[in-house]
């Protein structure tokens, strides 16, 4: 496949043109363009459902996307301009945009391809300046959250969040790259965010900014899932995938362990270190290259903050026992992550965690914890190679505030059509010192502090 497209802002997508721009009215016609994992990973925010706060506009420079508010006034909040090209098959594309700064030109841009694949972020155009860049995405099946099947995937999402930012033309073509293949929890896998966009306040698994860390060379192919273990990886479905894509050559990380310690017959010496050296022999056995990551640190400390719970040990333990005796190379993560977070503290950390959070990660913390990945390879010779220049950081600000609700919201709380959707920040600052501590001395009793 290679095609070329030369945009227009009545390029809205649909099943028959086979590519185009997304909306929320072009969302709404079709119940599978609502699904994170065959799209583009965004979904609006309720308080704006059911109202179109996405306009495709366009001038001399391109197509770009104006926000509308709900009485009509447009804004420069980060309301994301989506794209989706359909496929023929599986396997890995490079895209090719074609963009260029407004007369005002563009802070902070930032890309994603796929399902919300970090390609960069916070980059500065000058006025008309031109940006042409080129990204790889993987196209694969993969069993969506709250679904049990695989679900067939046959498109290309990308987006783009940066006021003033233009875009004219969109080329795809198949090619014939590695893949790395990831394996792992919710800490690992691609998580979707809500818009208008704020990367504090949206769950980001490191797999899903790993991207931005790599070159054109190598795509990533996430089925990493939340609430997996080393056991449902393999019972759920989710590995056939898996191995019926890799090939020869191709790259698997495994990241188990926060899933695993809750489970009596999953301990880190019993059940987890037995599947997972069955997962190494298998990989090895199909000319794969497997790679054992130790387990992401949670931000876990006693009520005062002076005392860091070790809550996966145990389980980093057994990874670089299992690296040692089969010789298979082990990425570092368990440590990397502790090591940062017992440097700034337990309040200073939650800068890169969820809201109310101590395990998942917003974006800010996707992108560090990546980047602890992408260091880590640096020592395996295999993998070293796929690595690019290292990006800079993404910092965030001392002081976070959540979203809040907008004056002129459309719905005060989740209309009745939206059941199933997950109510942004609720509950976020509930647990008491008591609760946690309850929750850690569970945790607690598969793992030694």
């Amino acid at each position: 496949m290679n095609k070329q497209i030369k945009l227009d802002k009545d390029m809205l997508y649909s099943r028959e043109r086979g590519y185009g721009f997304i909306t929320e009215t072009i969302r709404d016609l079709d119940k599978t363009l609502k699904i994170p994992e065959l799209n583009s990973g965004f979904d609006i925010l309720y308080w704006y459902m059911d109202h179109e706060i996405s306009r495709i506009m366009e001038d001399e420079d391109g197509c770009y996307v104006e926000g509308v508010l709900s009485h009509g006034s447009t804004t420069s909040v980060s309301v994301p301009l989506f794209f989706k090209l359909d496929v023929e098959s599986e396997g890995n594309y490079l895209i090719t945009l074609k963009l260029k700064a407004g007369k005002e030109g563009v802070k902070s841009l930032t890309l994603f391809g796929g399902r919300r694949h970090l390609c960069f972020h916070d980059r500065n155009l000058e006025s008309k300046e031109e940006l042409t860049y080129s990204f790889l995405v993987n196209v694969s099946d993969i069993i969506p959250r709250d679904y049990t099947k695989p679900w067939m995937d046959r498109s290309v999402d990308f987006t783009l969040i940066g006021d003033g930012i233009r875009i004219s033309q969109v080329q795809i073509q198949s090619v014939e790259s590695k893949t790395i293949f990831l394996a792992g929890d919710s800490t690992v896998t691609d998580q979707p965010s809500g818009y208008p966009y704020e990367p504090y306040a949206c769950y980001c698994g490191w797999g899903q900014s790993l991207s931005a860390y790599l070159s054109t060379e190598v795509a990533v192919s996430n089925h990493a899932h939340s609430g997996l273990t080393t056991e449902s990886f393999k019972s759920e479905g989710h590995y056939d995938i898996l191995t019926r894509l890799a090939k020869p050559g191709d790259i698997v990380l495994f990241q188990f362990g926060h899933n695993d310690q809750k489970l009596e017959h999953l301990k880190a010496e019993e059940g987890y270190r037995n599947n997972l050296i069955c997962y190494m022999k298998e990989c090895k056995k199909a000319g794969l290259f497997p790679v054992l990551v130790t387990p992401l640190s949670r931000n876990t400390w006693r009520e005062d903050g002076t005392d860091y719970v070790d809550l996966l040990v145990d389980y980093d333990k057994a990874c670089k026992r299992i690296g040692d005796e089969y010789h298979i190379p082990v990425i570092d993560l368990h440590k990397r992550s502790k090591d940062f977070i017992l440097e700034h503290g337990l309040e200073k950390s939650k800068r890169y965690f969820y809201p109310g959070d101590y395990t998942h990660s917003n974006d800010f913390g996707g992108y560090l914890f990546a980047s602890f990945v992408a260091d880590e390879m640096k020592k395996i010779p295999e993998l070293s190679k796929y690595l690019t220049d290292k990006p800079k950081a993404l910092i965030p600000e001392d002081t976070l505030v959540l979203p809040q609700k907008p004056m002129n919201a459309v719905y005060d709380t989740p209309p009745e059509h939206a059941a199933g959707y997950q109510i942004p920040f609720s509950g976020v600052y509930a647990k008491s010192p008591a609760d946690v501590t309850k929750e850690l001395e569970f945790l607690c009793g598969f793992s030694k502090m």
